[in-house]
C-alpha cells in the first residue's frame, strides 16, 4: 500500500464530508472514515486537527465550514489542474469532478 501525502488525505476527507452531507441521515463519521479508507482512529485524530483549523464544525451535525468549502474548491481547482497536466499518476487518486 502507498502512503497518501497529507494535502491528498485532507482533501479526500473534505470532499468525503461534503459528499456525507447529501446523503439521507447526513454525515456519519465511521462512514467517512471508510470512504477515506483510513484507520478510525487515524481518521479521529485527523478530523479534530481540521475542526482545530475552523475547516470543520465543532458540534454535530458535522458540516463544512466556510473555510473548508474555500480550501475544497482550492483543492478540487488545484487537483484538475494537476490531472490536466499528467501529474496525476491515478484517476483513483481524484476527487469526483462535479462541481457544487
Amino acid at each position: 500500500m502507498t502512503r497518501r501525502e497529507r494535502i491528498t488525505l485532507v482533501g479526500a476527507l473534505l470532499e468525503n464530508i461534503a459528499l456525507a452531507q447529501q446523503e439521507p441521515g447526513g454525515l456519519r463519521l465511521t462512514r467517512v472514515a471508510m470512504r477515506t479508507n483510513l484507520a478510525y482512529d487515524r481518521f479521529q485524530d485527523l478530523f479534530v486537527e481540521l475542526q482545530t483549523m475552523g475547516l470543520v464544525t465543532r458540534e454535530p451535525p458535522y458540516d463544512l465550514t466556510e473555510a473548508g468549502r474555500e480550501l475544497l474548491a482550492k483543492y478540487r481547482s488545484l487537483h484538475r489542474a494537476l490531472r490536466e497536466l499528467g501529474l496525476v499518476a491515478s484517476p483513483a487518486d481524484s476527487p469526483p469532478t462535479h462541481d457544487r
